[in-house]
């Protein structure tokens, strides 16, 4: 009777195994079919120029085709519920900007996902550094200048931003409420109507993403004067970090993100693999240099510095949109 006892006992843990053996297995044969890549925004902007490259390069990595699903409204809300929602199988992953992550939390009390409990992380490709622009009529040349200027200034000088609660918007506000500027903000309904103004002098300071404002720079047409990241973007070595001109911003640190997430219990096998591609990709001397041609600094993280990365900057964000906007309902 010893060994049909044994052999039952044997049989129980084996059949309590198999979810874990069928997801090992599962994982194993990753990709079978073709992913869907959310992007939480309309296509033809910044975050769909990014998405269509890694799309590209994943497919070719992977063996199976990555298509690019665009999904935009609600600050990016509206996408990354899709996601959160989807299978976590690996075959529905998604392009998470730094808003969607950090801000979005602080911006919205309901709102429909939770960046922690809701994704796995995957990796952190880049970071892009906003830029401080100037119209060629304000009688400054450099980052030193503009500071002296403004605070010379109080409450005369406006600047313009992407939107109220963005990335731009609010690597303004930090800087005003560390070295206490008096700036007074127009946000546009895209950087790209800020142009105009900001072209003529009637908003004499831009706080905007370098594609936005590329074209103009090269040109000679508006002033580039620093960074917002602590330290120089290697994308854009001749640009000061705003960090260096003053020791009340030794901390600033201000950037947008673009990240790769997945529904939270993807199998950790899938995440590994999808992360080592990504990271390789990344490190593509090509990607690089197209990364680097839009002021990125390519990353390349280990999944639990993405994790690490998003609680942090959740925390860094949440009083600064209160005050910069107060708190929400």
């Amino acid at each position: 009777m010893v060994r049909p006892i044994r052999s039952i006992v044997t049989a129980a843990a084996l059949l309590a195994c198999c979810p874990f053996v069928a997801r090992s297995a599962q994982a194993d044969a990753y990709p079978t079919h073709a992913i869907s890549l959310i992007v939480p925004y309309a296509a033809g902007g910044g975050s769909d120029i990014m998405a269509r490259r890694v799309a590209e390069r994943l497919s070719r990595h992977l063996g199976q085709s990555v298509v690019v699903e665009n999904i935009g409204g609600g600050g990016g809300a509206i996408g990354m519920q899709r996601l959160a929602k989807s299978q976590p199988d690996g075959y529905t992953i998604g392009l998470a900007l730094h808003g969607q992550l950090a801000i979005n939390p602080a911006l919205y009390p309901k709102l429909s996902y939770d960046p922690v409990k809701d994704f796995a992380p995957v990796t952190l490709i880049a970071k892009a550094p906003y830029l401080i622009v100037t119209s060629p009529q304000l009688p400054v040349t450099n980052a030193a200048q503009f500071l002296d200027y403004v605070r010379s200034h109080p409450g005369q000088l406006s600047y313009a931003s992407s939107g109220t609660g963005g990335g731009a918007h609010l690597a303004a506000e930090l800087l005003k409420s560390t070295t206490r500027l008096d700036l007074t903000h127009i946000p546009y309904k895209g950087g790209a109507l800020a142009m105009p103004d900001l072209l003529t002098g009637r908003v004499p300071i831009f706080f905007a993403a370098y594609a936005t404002v590329k074209g103009y720079v090269v040109d000679g047409k508006v002033r580039a004067l620093a960074v917002t990241t602590r330290q120089r973007a290697d994308a854009l070595p001749d640009l000061p970090s705003i960090s260096e001109l003053d020791p009340s911003l030794a901390g600033y640190d201000v950037y947008d993100a673009h990240t790769i997430v997945a529904p939270k219990g993807t199998p950790a096998a899938i995440v590994g693999r999808l992360n080592k591609e990504m990271v390789a990709i990344i490190q593509e001397e090509e990607f690089r240099k197209l990364l680097m041609a839009d002021g990125m600094q390519p990353i390349g993280s280990t999944p639990a510095e993405l994790a690490e990365f998003i609680t942090t900057e959740i925390a860094k964000w949440d009083p600064v949109v209160k005050a910069a906007i107060g708190s929400p309902d």
